[in-house]
């Protein structure tokens, strides 16, 4: 692992700097949540257990760098996946995304009568009744509540951290650790996700020179309780398409072992050979909420297909982009 100051490029100036390794992505929003004018550091205590067992797992990937694969003991192999998943739901995507994702699935179990959502907010009967018609007349339902977006995010967090990426990972992804041939910068997003048709892959870089991708294919059958990983040598042109994407998902910032000079041509060729991610609206808003005057409960209110659209944009907007990795497969070997 990369020791010492490391150099950190803000997107919004377009300029470089220095920074040591504790102080980057260090800024309060990410897990803090304020309650009762106090912060609630609960997920920063619990992501530090599960940082714990990754470091121990990372001790144990330097001293196999040179081998085919190594077998992790079991409880190493869950550390390393419960980490992903909480670097994965702590990122800004996830976090902006939130709002949408949860009026989704309060949506759908109001149509249905049932769900957790609908008993954490206590909705009553009568409450119940009457969204259900309104939504199958055609109106949606919004937060009506300032400063929610770290409240939601704390709940779609809880929700699925566990029982969709964890799972994920930990039961339907291969691991590999790739030995790059270029040094690899790291975005404020952590985690590449590339959810293309058939196999869905999720890298970030350990090291300068070794980088963790996962290998998730989209078929029923597959499922594995292996905790092996795998070590391979990912080919130049791979390792340049994956920086050139790592270079153009930074929202805020990226770090990296040395000033990567080309990066905004980088960006300009990811984009050129048709990758694309959505676009946080708010990032500064999305980065700040848990560190304003939060809420412990929410309201409600119904609005127009249009005004549902209007209202999960302010976060969110190019969700859908082409899911393609044009310009050099993303599979680790040629």
């Amino acid at each position: 692992m990369h020791k010492g100051t490391l150099k950190r490029y803000w997107v919004n100036y377009g300029t470089w700097g220095n920074v040591g390794l504790g102080k980057a992505f260090s800024n309060y929003g990410y897990t803090q949540l304020l309650h009762d004018g106090k912060f609630d550091n609960t997920l920063e205590k619990e992501f530090n257990k599960v940082e714990t067992l990754m470091s121990r797992a990372l001790r144990l990937i330097d001293e196999s760098v040179n081998a085919k694969q190594v077998e992790m003991p079991v409880k190493l192999y869950r550390g390393m996946c419960l980490f992903l998943a909480f670097v994965h739901c702590l990122s800004p995507f996830f976090k902006a995304k939130c709002p949408e994702d949860f009026l989704h699935d309060l949506h759908v179990q109001l149509i249905n009568g049932k769900g957790d959502l609908l008993t954490a907010l206590k909705f009553t009967p009568k409450q119940m009744t009457y969204y259900r018609e309104a939504i199958l007349n055609g109106k949606k339902l919004v937060i009506d509540s300032p400063h929610f977006l770290q409240f939601v995010h704390r709940v779609q967090f809880n929700r699925v951290i566990k029982t969709v990426y964890y799972y994920i990972f930990r039961h339907f992804t291969t691991w590999h650790v790739c030995r790059c041939p270029i040094d690899m910068p790291l975005a404020d997003v952590a985690i590449t996700p590339i959810p293309a048709p058939l196999i869905h892959w999720y890298s970030i870089p350990i090291s300068p020179r070794l980088m963790l991708v996962g290998r998730n294919p989209q078929v029923e059958s597959f499922g594995s309780n292996s905790t092996m990983v795998h070590f391979v040598d990912m080919p130049l042109r791979n390792a340049e398409n994956y920086k050139d994407l790592i270079c153009l998902q930074a929202r805020s910032e990226l770090v990296s072992k040395e000033t990567i000079p080309d990066i905004l041509e980088r960006c300009a060729r990811a984009v050129k050979a048709g990758h694309a991610f959505a676009n946080i609206a708010k990032i500064d808003d999305v980065k700040k909420a848990g560190t304003i005057t939060n809420i412990t409960d929410l309201t409600f209110k119904l609005v127009s297909h249009k005004e549902f659209d209007a209202f999960t944009d302010q976060f969110l907007t190019n969700k859908n982009p082409p899911d393609v990795f044009v310009g050099g497969n993303p599979e680790l070997s040629e």
